[in-house]
């Protein structure tokens, strides 16, 4: 014997949670001609005030989302599509808290291809924007954290290294007191020496962490990679875990490259880093390797491309400012003062077609 299906009333169930049913009049002021009852659940209006215009749906929307609503209508209805989805926007509660919306509209037309009616459905979306917004809000939380901890361990290293500098430097400075006291010229001048030695380990100290906390000065010369790299060996050391080995490969001899130090050095450690942190607690291998290569004439980049790589960021700027301030402005009033155009020059609201 058959089963038998008790029928049920499908549009019950689908209106009766945070799905809100729309269907608009395409007209001027976007009339309402229905609503599901549970509007007043989500919104806080009535139904009423929907059906007898008291309240207008686009006064609703969050004014930094109005335009680009209005604008994904408009395109809408210029094309040929059946139906569209809005990025989500912000929707104003009677109580004046706001919600965001997933919304989702079908374009209804006539034998003669008009637009006369837009049936859609609205969703509540408030609880799953919050919660990715919290997600964000965490990672970037974790990814400061690791940042401070990778600093932490990285200043504890420089400060041992710092503390050895000193006291060589206070070393030296007490024997070239006791030689000039003594009338030991050359002990003193020796030991004047090391001074300066020390002071400039000292200051390149200062200047690697520098570059490694992004506040280096940009000077730009002729460096040998490799040399580079070595500088900074006993931080790269510091920045890999325990578990992992550092290995480089760094010829003599190459050519020099013109590079800023500090950015040069940065980047390095920067890559060593993220490699540490891709391996993980297993631990591996990390090889640093620097090499020659010639490039062929077909790798070179063309003089179109190397034109654009030297120009200026702000000429280019100013040069799209120019060609969008030399767009005729008939165009631009044809196209928001068409019959489409989705903003009301009486209103300020969407006319040919809602924004819902």
């Amino acid at each position: 014997m058959e089963p038998i299906q008790t029928p049920i009333d499908e549009r019950e169930i689908f209106t009766s949670g945070p799905v809100v049913v729309f269907k608009w009049r395409n007209a001027p002021g976007w009339p309402v001609e229905y609503v599901s009852r549970n509007v007043s659940d989500v919104f806080g209006h009535p139904t009423e005030a929907f059906l007898r215009g008291d309240i207008a749906y686009s006064e609703l929307i969050h004014p930094d989302d109005l335009e680009r609503v209005g604008r994904e209508v408009q395109a809408a209805c210029e094309g040929d599509v059946t139906a569209f989805t809005h990025q989500p926007y912000r929707m104003r509660r009677a109580d004046g808290t706001w919600i965001w919306l997933y919304d989702h509209t079908n374009l209804v037309r006539d034998a003669a291809g008009v637009i006369t009616h837009f049936h859609g459905y609205v969703i509540d979306i408030t609880g799953q924007v919050e919660a990715e917004e919290e997600n964000r809000r965490l990672e970037q939380q974790f990814l400061h954290a690791q940042k401070l901890e990778s600093l932490g361990l990285l200043a504890g290293g420089l400060a041992h290294d710092f503390n050895n500098v000193l006291t060589g430097i206070l070393g030296y400075a007490i024997l070239t007191k006791r030689a000039q006291l003594a009338g030991k010229t050359e002990e003193s001048l020796e030991a004047i020496g090391q001074v300066e030695a020390l002071s400039l380990q000292a200051a390149e100290l200062c200047r690697q962490l520098l570059a490694y906390s992004g506040r280096g000065k940009f000077v730009v010369r002729p460096l040998d990679l490799s040399q580079a790299v070595r500088e900074v060996v006993g931080m790269l050391q510091m920045a890999v875990s325990k578990k992992t080995a550092l290995r480089l490969d760094l010829p003599a001899g190459l050519p020099l490259v013109m590079a800023d130090l500090s950015q040069l050095q940065q980047v390095i450690m920067n890559l060593v880093g993220n490699a540490s942190d891709a391996l993980g607690e297993a631990g591996g291998e990390i090889r640093v390797r620097i090499s020659e290569r010639e490039l062929r004439p077909r790798e070179l980049p063309s003089r179109s491309s190397a034109s654009r790589i030297r120009s200026c960021p702000s000429c280019s700027a100013a040069r799209s400012t120019r060609r969008r301030r030399s767009t005729p402005k008939s165009k631009a009033r044809k196209r928001w003062g068409s019959s489409k155009s989705p903003i009301d020059s009486r209103t300020s609201q969407p006319r040919s077609a809602v924004c819902p």
